[in-house]
């Protein structure tokens, strides 16, 4: 028995060991990003993606304690896998999670009094690798969920970041812009008609050469008309 005893000890030393873990998380996040993945054009034998499946495999693997690294880019995706399912009410938990895990400037959801303290965490953990987009993420989900005043709120917030950034993404930028038109619900702003042209006319000073410019000179004009 007592021979019996190390060689159990040593098997389930191996099999709940933290490398162990890993090893059999990564072989979960495969699987997942494969569901999470669209088809090549053309490519008639993929099947479509599946992302509520990615996204149920990437919760399986954030409960496996994976490493932060590792637990950052799986919360990130599953967040977005639960978005691109259509399920924007929990894409907005999903992000909001992140934020609150990974972003050490993220001072809570819209509404909530820490964030209208505006006070920051004190000793947060070190920056994840998508705050910024996760931000933007959060926006496009509460926009879809009908929050325009939040997706608002948060987008204000994230194209001050990028703009005290030394060399923002222009593309991360010119979408955060062109989503806030769509969070002023133009080309039908309400009572917002100034705030809303003044926006659009934001995105058309500096970025001339987007295809979007076209639709937001367009909407101007139907947002005077109406």
């Amino acid at each position: 028995f007592e021979e019996a005893e190390t060689i159990y000890e040593a098997e389930a030393n191996r099999l709940l060991s933290a490398v162990r873990k890993q090893d059999v998380a990564g072989v979960i996040i495969t699987f997942a990003d494969a569901l999470a993945t669209k088809p090549k054009e053309g490519n008639l034998k993929s099947p479509p993606p599946n992302y509520n499946k990615a996204y149920n495999l990437y919760k399986k693997a954030l409960a496996m304690e994976i490493g932060r690294d590792l637990r950052d880019v799986v919360t990130f995706k599953a967040a977005r896998a639960v978005q691109q399912a259509g399920n924007f009410g929990l894409a907005i938990q999903e992000y909001q999670k992140y934020l609150a895990e990974f972003d050490p400037d993220w001072t809570g959801n819209v509404g909530s009094i820490t964030r209208a303290s505006g006070q920051k965490r004190e000793n947060p953990k070190p920056v994840g690798k998508y705050p910024m987009a996760a931000r933007f993420r959060l926006a496009e989900s509460q926009l879809k969920a009908r929050q325009h005043a939040a997706a608002r709120t948060n987008l204000e917030d994230l194209l001050v970041m990028l703009k005290a950034q030394q060399e923002p993404p222009a593309q991360l930028v010119a979408d955060s812009r062109w989503t806030m038109l769509k969070a002023w619900q133009m080309p039908s702003p309400g009572g917002n008609l100034e705030k809303a042209l003044r926006a659009a006319r934001e995105f058309l000073a500096d970025h001339k050469a987007d295809p979007r410019s076209v639709v937001a000179s367009w909407w101007i004009t139907q947002a005077y008309s109406h």
